[in-house]
């Protein structure tokens, strides 16, 4: 979906809505990065989603200008330039990878130093999978019951990668006052926050484990930050536009800089 620009003005204040991205899709291989090995007998084994598809992603980025001075009866530079802003995000999770460090299959295949993951993949036993929704109770994120590892000699009937794990759900929001000093100076304030709602957000690749061979198979074991709060302060300044090396260069092409105030300028053709 292409970006779209809102813009709603109200007794309230104003609100400008911008929609980034709205995107569907998929992504298939036989490899998604030169560690992950193909059984040599039968490539076609390892045809799965990609280690990084993301098969829905929503992105939204909003700024609530505040009806400060509105609400104080007071228009002066300590009411004027409270604004709201954030950008949040609504993705599905990133595909659960399979894998061993063991050679069942007996194809000599093993960790190399660039080819870090072994070609085997569990046995899977068709069955629910009772994905867990809620990763922070400490639980598996899935039915382990329904895989074990491959026999020797065999490869495991499992896909590398066949379902999902948990997605994402973040607001990053700020709060910042733009303070005009003079016209061509402004002091901002922003008081900033990540997660926002501190929502736990179990997506970076490889949070579900799915080493069969390893004691915490099937666990969640890494998450993205947790809340984090940052203030900044920035002073903004515009130099004059007509200085002495613009005026030159202006002149040196035939143009003049009119001054109408401090900050207004126009350019002419000089006569």
């Amino acid at each position: 979906m292409p970006s779209v620009s809102i813009k709603v003005s109200t007794n309230a204040g104003t609100v400008s809505l911008r929609f980034q991205s709205r995107t569907y899709g998929k992504s298939l291989d036989w490899a998604s990065s030169i560690q992950e090995q193909v059984y040599p007998y039968n490539y076609r084994m390892e045809y799965a989603p990609s280690a990084f598809d993301i098969k829905q992603n929503f992105v939204v980025s909003y700024n609530y200008e505040l009806p400060v001075a509105k609400l104080s009866g007071r228009t002066n530079r300590w009411t004027n330039g409270w604004a709201l802003s954030g950008i949040t995000r609504f993705a599905s999770g990133l595909p659960v990878t399979f894998m061993s460090f063991g050679d069942n299959a007996l194809v000599y295949v093993q960790n190399n130093g660039v080819n870090s993951v072994s070609i085997d993949l569990p046995n899977y036993t068709p069955g629910n999978l009772e994905i867990n929704h809620n990763p922070r109770n400490g639980k598996p994120y899935f039915n382990t019951a329904l895989f074990t590892p491959n026999a020797l000699g065999t490869q495991g009937n499992a896909k590398r990668r066949f379902f999902y794990g948990p997605g994402i759900n973040n607001f990053d929001l700020a709060l910042h006052k733009l303070t005009k000093i003079t016209e061509t100076k402004t002091l901002e304030f922003r008081f900033e926050g990540f997660n926002a709602f501190n929502h736990a957000q179990f997506y970076p690749n490889g949070s579900v484990d799915g080493d069969i061979n390893d004691a915490t198979f099937g666990d969640v074991l890494k998450a993205a930050p947790a809340r984090i709060g940052q203030v900044a302060l920035k002073l903004n300044f515009y130099p004059p536009i007509a200085s002495v090396p613009l005026r030159f260069a202006l002149k040196r092409y035939g143009y003049r800089a009119v001054r109408y105030s401090r900050t207004l300028w126009d350019l002419q053709k000089a006569s």
